[in-house]
C-alpha cells in the first residue's frame, strides 16, 4: 500500500547533523539506522559497481597476478611454497577460486600470459568485493566521526579514485588488506565513541572484539597492517590513560578496562595469527617450491619431499655423498659452481649458499691427506674427525686459507681447490657436533655439526659460516659462505640433508618433526630475511615514497601494445589534489588553532560549532594517515605506488571531516541557512564524479590506439602515452 516518508533534519549546538525518517506504519528510523542502510544499501552497491565493471580486461595476467594467482594454485592443490607475506589474504584468494571452480591447473607463468579458457573471474571477483566493502567502512567511519556531509565526500573519494579501483580489481593482496585495516579503523572509532555508561554491555565487547579481529586480518595479511594496529594501540593507550586519571572510576574499574583491551587487542590478534598460519601447514602439506626456504626437518613432513619417508642411510660415513644445509633459519645449501671469484681476490672456485636443490650441491666426504688409500667405505664419521669435502661435478675439494673473504672482510675466504679431488691440506676440517662427545656419530638431518678449518685452527682458528650476507652480481645473487673467528656462532651449524651411500643400510630418517611454534618462528625468520632482500633491481622501475601524495608516478599493470587491454595504476588527480591540499590545510589549522588557544585570542563565532568535534578527528586521522605513510621512508626495500593506498584512504576520511567542517563555518559566517552547507558539499562530489568520469579508462582499460590517451597525460612523468 502507499507509505509516506517524513524527513527531519536539524543541526545541534555542536554543528552536527541528525537525521530522522518516519514512515507511517513504520516508526522512526535514528541516525544510527540511517547510517548503516546508506552505508550497506547505497554506498556498497555503487562500489561494487565499479569494481565489477569490464571485470574480464584484461583478459591475460595483470602485475602481480602471476604470484598471488600462483598461490591460489597452490592451495588448492595443497602444495607447499613460500612467500614474504602472511597467509590470510592468498588462503580467502585460494578459497574463492576453489568455490568458483578454478581447478588449479593454470600457471601464472608471467603477466602478459593470456588466461584462456581459465576460471580466473571469481578470484578477481572476491578481490573486487573486498574492495567495494572498503567504501561503506570509510562512510560509516567518517558519519560516527563527524557528519553525513563529510561520510558523503570521503566515500565519493574512495569509491570514485581510480587507483583504489584499479587495484581491486585484480587477483591481488591490496584490497583484502585495505579492508582488514578500514573495517579495524571502523571498530575502534565506533567502540571509543560509546559512552562511559556503555562499558562491558554487549555492543561495547562487539566492537572492541570486532577491532581484535580486524586487526589480526590486516597483519596477517600483510605485515604493513601492523601499522593499523600500532595506531590502535596508541588510541588505546589514550584511553586508557584517560580512564586512570578519571577519579570518578575506581582502580578495580579501570583493571578491568585494560585486562579487556590487553585480551582483546594483544591475545585474541595472536591466537588468530597463529592458527592462519596453523591452517597454511595443514592444508600445504605436499612437497612443492617452498620447500628449499624451510629446515631439513620441517621438509620431512612434507608428502612427496626427499626427506618424506626417506630410507636413504641414516648414519654418515666416509664415502657417503652428501647436501650439507645451513641450519640458520632460511639457510641454503652448500653450493659450488664452475665460475671464478673475480680480480682483486684469490681468483678459484666460488663457494655459496644456494637455496634451490640442484647437483652442484652434492659434496663426496673423504679421509683426511695421508689416508686417501683406506677405501673402508663403511666407517662413520664421528666427532673431532678430520674430513675433506669433494665437490662432485667440478671434484674441487672445499678450501680456506688466510685472505679475506669477499663481502665479509673479516672473514678468511671460502673456496673450491684443486684438481681431480687432489688439493693442499688446506682442505680439510674437524667436525665438530653441537653438544657432542668424542665417539659420537654424525646422523643425517638431526646432528647439527660444525666444522673447523684445521690447519688454520692452529693460529687463526675459524669455522665455515653462512650469515645470509648475499654476495654481488659476480655472484648470483646466491649468499657467501665464508670462514668465520666466531667458533660458536649459530650461523656456523649445519646439517646433513640428502645422503647417499650404496654400502650403508637404508633406514627411515629419523628426524623429530619441528613443533609448530619451531617452524612458525622458522618460516618468519625466512620471511624477515627474504623481505629484506627485496631490493629495487637494476633497471627495475619503482617509485618513493615523496612521488605519492602528489601523485607523481603512477605504474603500468599490463603489457602495453595496441591490442592490450592497457591498465595504468594512478590515483585520481582531482581526488589526490584535494586531498594533499586538506592535508596541509588541516596541519596549518591545527597549528593555528593551538598557538591561538595557547595565547588565550577569542575564537569567532562562526568556528565554534562543531570544531572541538572536528578538531580531535582530524587530529586522530592525522596520526593514521602518517603512520601508514611515514614509516616507507624508513624501508630499504622496493616500493609501489600501490602502498599508498591505504593513506590515501585515510587522507579521504580527513579531506571529508575537514571541507565539510569548512562548509559549515562558511554557512555560518554568510548567515545562510543549511543549504549552503548541502551546496558546497554537493559541488565537491560533483567535480570528483566528473574526473572519475574522464580518468576511469586508467583502471578499467584504455583499448583505444595510445595517441587517443595523450589528454590524460597531464605529467611527462606519467607513463601513459
Amino acid at each position: 500500500r502507499p507509505m509516506v516518508l517524513d524527513v527531519e533534519t536539524h543541526l545541534d549546538d555542536q554543528g552536527d547533523f541528525h537525521v530522522a525518517l518516519s514512515v507511517h506504519g513504520a516508526g522512526t528510523w535514528s541516525s544510527t539506522r540511517c547510517k548503516w542502510a546508506l552505508a550497506w544499501f547505497v554506498c556498497f552497491p555503487i562500489a561494487l559497481y565499479t569494481r565489477l565493471q569490464e571485470l574480464s580486461q584484461p583478459d591475460s595476467i595483470a602485475w602481480d597476478e602471476t604470484h598471488f594467482g600462483k598461490f591460489a594454485s597452490y592451495y588448492i592443490n595443497r602444495t607447499y611454497y613460500f612467500d614474504v607475506h602472511p597467509p590470510l589474504a592468498k588462503m580467502i584468494i585460494g578459497l574463492a577460486g576453489y568455490l568458483t571452480g578454478y581447478d588449479g591447473a593454470y600457471d601464472f607463468k608471467q603477466p602478459g600470459q593470456a588466461y584462456g579458457e581459465t576460471n580466473y573471474l571469481g578470484m578477481r571477483a572476491c578481490c573486487a568485493t573486498f574492495g567495494a566493502l572498503c567504501v561503506p567502512l570509510v562512510f560509516m567511519t567518517v558519519w560516527r566521526l563527524a557528519t553525513p556531509g563529510a561520510a558523503a565526500i570521503a566515500a565519493a573519494m574512495a569509491t570514485l579514485d581510480a587507483s583504489s579501483i584499479a587495484l581491486s580489481r585484480f587477483i591481488l593482496l591490496d584490497p583484502i588488506l585495505l579492508f582488514f585495516i578500514l573495517a579495524a579503523v571502523c571498530a575502534l572509532v565506533h567502540h571509543r565513541a560509546l559512552p562511559p555508561s556503555a562499558a562491558f554491555t554487549p555492543v561495547w565487547w562487539a566492537w572492541l572484539v570486532a577491532a581484535g579481529m580486524f586487526f589480526a586480518g590486516a597483519f596477517t595479511s600483510k605485515w604493513v597492517g601492523l601499522f593499523v594496529y600500532l595506531y590502535g594501540g596508541l588510541a588505546t593507550i589514550a584511553d586508557l590513560w584517560e580512564l586512570l586519571g578519571d577519579t570518578a572510576q575506581s582502580l578495580w574499574t579501570f583493571a578491568r578496562h585494560f585486562l579487556s583491551r590487553a585480551l582483546v587487542l594483544i591475545a585474541l590478534p595472536a591466537i588468530l595469527y597463529a592458527t592462519c598460519f596453523k591452517i597454511h601447514f595443514v592444508v600445504l602439506s605436499h612437497t612443492g617450491p617452498g620447500d628449499y626456504f624451510m629446515s631439513s626437518s620441517f621438509q620431512s613432513t612434507l608428502i612427496g619431499n626427499d626427506l618424506f619417508n626417506s630410507t636413504d642411510p641414516d648414519m654418515i660415513a666416509y664415502g657417503s655423498v652428501v647436501t650439507i644445509r645451513s641450519q640458520r633459519y632460511g639457510g641454503g645449501l652448500l653450493h659450488s659452481h664452475p665460475s671464478l671469484y673475480p680480480a682483486g681476490m684469490v681468483e678459484q672456485q666460488q663457494i655459496t649458499a644456494y637455496s634451490h636443490k640442484d647437483s652442484n650441491n652434492l659434496w663426496r666426504i673423504k679421509r683426511p691427506h695421508g689416508q686417501e688409500n683406506n677405501t673402508e667405505s663403511d666407517v662413520l664419521v664421528r666427532h673431532g674427525d678430520r674430513i675433506r669435502l669433494e665437490h662432485v661435478l667440478t671434484r674441487r675439494n672445499l678450501h680456506s686459507h688466510p685472505h679475506p673473504a669477499p663481502v665479509t672482510t673479516d672473514h678468511q675466504q671460502v673456496t673450491g681447490y684443486g684438481e681431480s679431488g687432489v688439493g693442499d691440506v688446506n682442505d680439510e676440517w674437524t667436525i665438530l657436533v653441537d653438544g657432542g662427545a668424542a665417539g659420537d656419530a654424525v646422523a643425517r638431518v638431526r646432528t647439527a655439526f660444525r666444522l673447523r678449518h684445521h690447519t688454520a685452527g692452529h693460529t687463526h682458528p675459524c669455522v665455515l659460516h653462512s650469515d645470509g650476507t648475499k654476495l654481488p652480481k659476480w655472484g648470483f645473487d646466491q649468499v657467501e659462505v665464508t670462514c668465520s673467528p666466531d667458533l660458536a656462532s649459530d650461523a656456523a651449524l649445519w646439517n646433513i640433508e640428502g645422503h647417499t651411500n650404496s654400502r650403508l643400510p637404508p633406514a627411515p630418517v629419523s628426524a623429530i618433526a619441528p613443533s609448530f611454534f619451531g617452524a612458525l618462528i622458522e618460516l618468519h625468520y625466512a620471511m624477515g630475511m627474504v623481505n629484506n632482500g627485496l631490493v629495487p633491481k637494476e633497471g627495475e622501475v619503482t617509485s618513493q615514497p615523496w612521488q605519492w601524495p602528489i601523485n607523481y608516478r603512477g605504474q603500468r599493470f599490463t603489457a602495453w601494445g595496441d591490442n592490450d587491454a592497457r591498465v595504468y595504476l594512478l590515483g585520481d588527480p582531482v581526488a589526490y589534489a584535494i586531498a594533499l591540499l586538506c592535508l596541509g590545510l588541516v596541519v596549518v589549522w591545527l597549528v593555528t588553532d593551538a598557538l591561538c588557544r595557547q595565547r588565550g585570542l577569542a575564537e569567532l563565532p562562526w568556528e565554534v560549532p562543531g570544531k572541538q568535534n572536528a578538531r580531535w578527528a582530524c587530529i586522530w586521522l592525522l596520526w593514521a594517515w602518517g603512520l601508514h605513510y611515514l614509516p616507507f621512508y624508513l624501508m630499504g626495500r622496493v616500493l609501489y605506488f600501490h602502498h599508498y593506498l591505504p593513506a590515501f584512504n585515510i587522507s579521504a576520511m580527513l579531506t571529508g571531516v575537514f571541507l565539510d567542517y569548512a562548509a559549515g563555518c562558511v554557512q555560518r559566517a554568510l548567515g545562510r541557512t543549511p543549504v549552503l552547507r548541502a551546496a558546497l558539499i554537493a559541488v565537491v562530489v560533483i567535480v570528483l564524479i566528473v574526473s572519475h568520469s574522464y580518468f576511469s579508462c586508467m583502471a578499467y582499460g584504455m583499448h583505444w590506439p595510445l595517441r587517443h590517451y595523450r589528454r590524460l597525460q597531464w605529467l611527462p612523468s606519467w607513463e601513459i602515452a
